[in-house]
């Protein structure tokens, strides 16, 4: 079960960062200062997600490396 949850915190992470860097490529693109505004901001949204994310999945790899550690 808890792999389970790792690999989805692993892939989540991944599709985040790919917004992110979508969101600045676009930002880059757009000539509109509102819409760079709009773009940086959706950005920084992914990025706090991501921080989110890696600390669960930390959380969760500290967990699962205890139980590893009790079991042996």
């Amino acid at each position: 079960m808890e792999w389970d949850i790792l690999n989805t915190l692993k892939t989540a992470v991944f599709f985040e960062k790919e917004g992110l860097e979508t969101y600045l490529k676009c930002a880059l693109l757009t000539n509109s200062v509102n819409g760079k505004d709009m773009y940086i901001n959706l950005a920084q949204d992914e990025h706090s997600h991501v921080q989110k994310l890696h600390g669960r999945l930390t959380e969760l790899l500290v967990e699962l490396l205890s139980k590893a550690v009790i079991d042996t």
